[in-house]
């Protein structure tokens, strides 16, 4: 597996970061990689991204040295390249690293070999990203095509073709074909004796998305159970995704006006989450700071939260500049907080900021622009 995609994939993302299993099997020595990589992957950890990027690209000038521009062995350079852009917002070199690394893999082994299905996937994932939905569905569908008329078709790789795939349609509002994609994906989940278990919950929780979509409560509530109920069997009991699969049920259950059940697990998982949170906020406590920070929210302690959403804006301010769309989106967390605590003026000017921020990046009719417009709106009244 790629390492530094993966590790995107585990830190705090923004928005659909897929997990992508590289299937052209071990092409190159990885030996002359391992220094810029392993340093790429340190400052990854440390939030450094502009060092994780150098250090990337410094070995994919070490493997086009060794193999030539051409060579098939460049591609998870690629793909990590373009993942690491993603990551801080350059989204043209990450879909112009993208479309490299499909290049290479069509111009060595033809326009239709499965190798090409997880450049194909990262491509859909960015353009869900960019909300270019009509194109993200277009690659989803050749990656699933791939995946599907392959010899030997992978379960599971067709299992995250599927998920892939259901996420656009669900973004295409074709709530009934989501929710037929991710029941696939559940099926080949299930075929697969060692499957990734955090790949099964993520691809449960999108299944109860596209029901809550759907108004299938029922469903919702036994897909985000089972969610928990692995997280449970296969993690240690304070690990973040049992953390994370006890939010997801308990704000189920706020929505639906069941604080009596919501209330023992938004606890449980507050319990979790502040072992991972000290006096110094730093990048790697970022997701647990946010955590804490809805937890608190959700259960009426709005002070809390506040502070916290103030800490993780500031966090990540520092580690990805002040104009980041992930900023954009906390600023929308604060100014909830804020307006609930009666500071309006405060709450309408985090709230411009956020629509400025995200549209220096996306069109006006992009989901988070609009998002953010309507908050605003509230807020107006």
């Amino acid at each position: 597996m790629n390492q530094i995609i993966l590790r995107l994939a585990l830190t705090n993302t923004l928005f659909f970061i897929l997990v992508p299993v590289w299937c052209a099997g071990p092409l190159m020595d990885g030996s002359i990689m391992d220094d810029s990589q392993n340093i790429a992957l340190n400052s990854i950890n440390d939030g450094k991204f502009t060092e994780a990027i150098s250090n990337e690209e410094k070995a994919l000038k070490i493997a086009q040295e060794q193999y030539g521009p051409l060579h098939p062995s460049l591609v998870p350079f690629y793909n990590s390249l373009g993942s690491l852009y993603r990551y801080v917002a350059d989204y043209g070199k990450a879909e112009q690293d993208y479309k490299w690394g499909l290049a290479l893999l069509e111009e060595n082994f033809g326009p239709d070999n499965p190798q090409q299905t997880e450049s194909l996937e990262n491509l859909a994932a960015l353009y869900i990203d960019l909300g270019r939905f009509d194109e993200a569905e277009l690659e989803a569908k050749k990656a699933l095509q791939l995946q599907e008329n392959g010899a030997n078709s992978d379960p599971e790789k067709l299992a995250k073709c599927q998920s892939l795939l259901g996420h656009v349609e669900l973004n295409l509002r074709d709530y009934v074909q989501a929710q037929k994609l991710f029941q696939k994906a559940m099926e080949n989940i299930e075929k697969t004796a060692s499957a990734d278990p955090s790949f099964t919950i993520n691809a449960l929780n999108y299944q109860a998305q596209a029901y809550e979509l759907g108004k299938n409560n029922e469903q919702v509530r036994l897909c985000l159970e089972k969610s928990l109920a692995i997280a449970q069997k296969n993690f240690h009991s304070d690990d973040i995704q049992v953390a994370d699969t006890m939010n997801r049920l308990a704000n189920f259950f706020h929505s639906q006006k069941l604080d009596k059940k919501a209330k023992p697990l938004y606890d449980a998982a507050i319990k979790i989450d502040r072992r991972y949170v000290g006096s110094v906020y730093t990048y790697e406590s970022l997701p647990y700071l946010k955590r804490l920070a809805k937890a608190f929210y959700a259960t009426g302690d709005i002070k809390s939260s506040e502070a916290l959403w103030q800490k993780s804006l500031q966090t990540e301010k520092d580690v990805y500049g002040p104009k980041h769309p992930q900023v954009a989106l906390d600023l929308i967390q604060l100014a909830r907080a804020e307006w609930d605590l009666q500071e309006k003026a405060n709450a309408k000017k985090d709230v411009r900021e956020s629509i400025d921020i995200l549209k220096f990046y996306f069109p006006d009719n992009h989901p988070l622009v609009i998002e953010a417009k309507i908050q605003f709106e509230k807020f107006k009244k």
